[in-house]
């Protein structure tokens, strides 16, 4: 009796050994998990910064040739507007002080 008694303590013995083993071979797994997918979301937020990067570079790049081109048509058309009044001023004048007078 005391030999099957023995045996039985023998192979909880064992049984506990295993499930410590496990747990901690558990444990050493998911923080390997943890530290691998630290390691992706690092480099992950790194390239998608860089490619946001870019972007912007290009897009602000963009938008000042726009606004420029948009500023030279500005002065163009203030140029054309104050030739058109220089050459007409004259005859604008004449013209509302005729009308002025015929009221």
């Amino acid at each position: 009796m005391k030999s099957i008694i023995s045996l039985m303590t023998d192979i909880e013995k064992e049984a506990a050994d295993i499930v410590n083993t496990a747990s901690n071979k558990k444990k050493f797994m998911y923080k390997q998990s943890d530290e691998k997918m630290t390691e992706i979301d690092k480099h992950y937020k790194n390239k998608y910064k860089q490619d946001i990067d870019k972007l912007n570079s290009k897009c602000s790049a963009a938008l000042k040739k726009e606004i420029e081109k948009a500023e030279q048509i500005s002065k163009k058309n203030i140029e054309e507007l104050e030739k058109m009044y220089e050459s007409k001023h004259d005859k604008y004048i004449d013209s509302l002080f005729n009308k002025i007078i015929r009221m």
